[in-house]
């Protein structure tokens, strides 16, 4: 009898044990794949047109997506951002300004890593967020990890014409051949004539014309650069727009381009040795950026001598070739007190001279007796060019300490320190001259009169130290006295002699530097950064310093303490732009306080959708090696119905099962439990 409650009490522990542990078993069911809508919003497929067709193209099958597919979409640009379908359908989406389409793909697949089907990308494939080349599709594909199959709605009809080329040094030497390559892409438009110029600070200098036979849909064409004058300039590459355009933002393209020369050359002809010729050919010819010929006048013709002239040391001098033959081959001509007519220089060479800087060279004549009318310059062509009116007078030259009168402080070559203030300083302070010649201003267009005697009048008007003027692409200046070497013996104002006389030859050269102005990218669109390289033509000591003034398009004025990187003789310096419009940068290298190089450059900011509307061609060939690593489909313009690769859902547990349900075993354990109790009474042990 025991025995058998021993029994009952066993099967009632083994139902508990069972009730305990719940042994189970795992329902499994395979999942839908997600399959995520990676749709384009961006300016460009906007106005392109090829998003109006890209939502009839899902209009039509999301539907029958939405039966085997989990199915999300999502807008991107220059970020990603999910969407219901009802809301898109309403116009409600985001437009970008920026497109990232790897930064977009990798968004999305960490937004659904775990049961990712596939990416259905719509797009043009114009990336302007990063490079696609830091994006090697057979690599990118595998970080995927999914099929990407994609529709670019290439056959949408554009009505454009867009300049999708541009290529061109950043810089070149003088004279040296330059030029601008550019290529045009037609859209939409009858056969017909292309208008394409070239414009130079806002002025028009060359004009081409294209044929559009209405079938060919690429062409290029080309424009020379003007390498003549040194400095850095503005262009702009602009095509005609044609009616009902989609846009004319890609109509045009601006860049700059910087002009500079290994040495500037420097023809110098004094007729009589002296301290001034002395104290400027020493400040010229120790300049390592200038190349100096100097013809200094020793022995006049009337001079007798008791040898022939075939045994002198001394040359004749060769008027011919200076004057003719060789002018072409100098930047900048300097006559000090020198009568041309007693060594047989025709009056006619001079004409030659005034062609030379109409064509944009530089003239500067220095005073002395035997300068200007006392010279007989008033009877040759310079006569007429000059800003500067000759006096016929015997005594060529007024006498009499003075210290000359600046009238325009803000001259480029007056600019011998940052601040005004100190400028101003400067002349005033400047050492007495003794000597100048006798001028008046003579009114010519391009003309400024700069330096003038304080007190000396010729005809009521005050006698001109300096003068210069603008003549044709050249410059020309004037300079009286014959004693500005007394500035370079002044305690005062040290430096200023020689910062006079150099800032004078870059000002009549149209150099303004001794550095080249690299950029790594142009135009730059708001909030990007520039990073400059800096490269002085000549070698700096390591304490050399950059100092950077910029402009914006307000016409607000910095002047900053950049961080820079130095990398052996160059500079490196990155600036970020916030606002579109032009900025006006000049970079300034000091050397022991001193200028040493000084250039300005522009960028360009253009607005956030600029680089949208640049181009509006479908960029297929990233695009196409995507899908075809990822085993993706690739359609130019997709069917009504395509085929997508999809991977196929998982299986995921969905419940656990038990084997014997908990209620069936509790009850079990009850009834065990009420079969020993009334066993019990029955048999009288209770």
């Amino acid at each position: 009898m025991n025995n058998r409650f021993y029994f009952l009490r066993l099967l009632v522990f083994l139902v508990l044990l069972v009730f305990i542990f719940n042994p189970s078993r795992k329902v499994y069911q395979k999942s839908r794949p997600v399959l995520a809508v990676a749709l384009d919003t961006s300016r460009s497929f906007e106005i392109s047109g090829r998003l109006a067709e890209a939502r009839k193209f899902l209009r039509k099958n999301l539907s029958a997506w939405a039966q085997k597919y989990e199915v999300k979409i999502y807008c991107f640009g220059d970020g990603v951002q999910p969407i219901d379908w009802s809301l898109f359908n309403q116009d409600k989406y985001p437009i970008f300004y920026r497109t990232g389409i790897a930064e977009a793909l990798e968004t999305i697949r960490k937004l659904n890593s775990e049961n990712l089907g596939a990416i259905f990308l719509i797009t043009d494939g114009q990336e302007n967020v990063d490079s696609l080349d830091n994006f090697p599709p057979e690599i990118f594909s595998q970080q995927l990890g999914v099929p990407v199959n994609v529709a670019a709605f290439a056959e949408v009809v554009l009505r454009d014409i867009a300049i999708v080329k541009l290529q061109y040094p950043e810089m070149t030497f003088r004279n040296m051949p330059a030029r601008v390559e550019a290529g045009i892409r037609v859209r939409g438009f009858p056969p017909g004539a292309i208008e394409v110029w070239l414009e130079k600070d806002n002025k028009v200098v060359q004009r081409k014309t294209i044929f559009s036979d209405g079938r060919t849909n690429y062409y290029e064409t080309e424009f020379l650069l003007d390498t003549s004058r040194p400095g850095s300039f503005n262009y702009t590459l602009r095509v005609a727009a044609r009616p009902k355009e989609i846009t004319e933002q890609n109509n045009y393209q601006k860049f700059s381009f910087q002009v500079i020369r290994d040495q500037l050359r420097i023809l110098y002809i004094c007729g009589q040795p002296g301290y001034d010729y002395a104290f400027r050919r020493l400040v010229w010819k120790n300049n390592p950026g200038i190349d100096l010929v100097s013809f200094v006048i020793l022995r006049n013709p009337e001079n007798v001598t008791l040898v022939a002239d075939k045994d002198l040391s001394l040359i004749p001098f060769p008027a011919y070739d200076v004057f003719s033959k060789d002018l072409e081959n100098f930047d900048l001509l300097v006559i000090e007190n020198f009568d041309f007519a007693r060594f047989g220089v025709p009056r006619q060479h001079f004409a030659n001279v005034v062609e030379w800087v109409r064509r944009g060279a530089g003239l500067l004549l220095i005073g002395g007796p035997r300068a200007f009318a006392g010279g007989g310059y008033n009877f040759t062509a310079l006569a007429d060019i000059l800003p500067v009116q000759m006096i016929e007078d015997k005594e060529q030259m007024i006498s009499g300490n003075f210290r000359v009168k600046c009238l325009d402080y803000d001259f480029p070559a007056f600019q011998f320190s940052p601040e005004r203030k100190e400028n101003i300083q400067i002349w005033e302070n400047s050492a007495e001259l003794d000597l100048t010649q006798k001028l008046v201003a003579r009114p010519l267009a391009g003309s400024s009169v700069l330096l003038i005697h304080p007190s000396a009048v010729i005809n009521g008007q005050p006698v001109v130290v300096m003068a210069v003027r603008d003549f044709g692409r050249g410059r020309i200046a004037v300079f009286g006295s014959p004693v500005s070497f007394r500035w370079a013996l002044a305690a005062e104002t040290p430096g200023f002699y020689r910062l006079f006389w150099e800032n004078l030859v870059r000002y009549l050269t149209h150099t303004d530097s001794g550095l080249i102005i690299l950029k790594d990218r142009q135009p730059i669109t708001e909030g990007e950064s520039v990073n400059f390289t800096i490269k002085p033509l000549l070698a700096v000591s390591p304490g050399a310093s950059l100092e950077v003034n910029w402009r914006g398009p307000d016409n607000t004025r910095l002047t900053i303490k950049p961080t820079v990187q130095r990398k052996g003789n160059d500079f490196f310096y990155q600036q970020q732009f916030l606002n579109k419009g032009r900025y006006l940068v000049q970079f300034i290298l000091r050397e022991a306080g001193k200028i040493v190089g000084r250039q300005d450059t522009t960028i360009e900011v253009v607005p956030n959708y600029f680089l949208e509307e640049k181009n509006l061609e479908v960029e297929s060939a990233w695009l196409t090696r995507l899908s075809n690593a990822s085993g993706g489909q690739f359609y130019l313009t997709p069917p009504e119905n395509p085929q997508l690769s999809v991977r196929a859902g998982q299986q995921k547990i969905i419940q656990r099962q038990s084997y014997i349900p908990a209620e069936i075993l509790f009850g079990i354990v009850v009834v065990l439990l009420l079969t020993e109790w009334i066993w019990r009474r029955l048999t009288g042990l209770w």
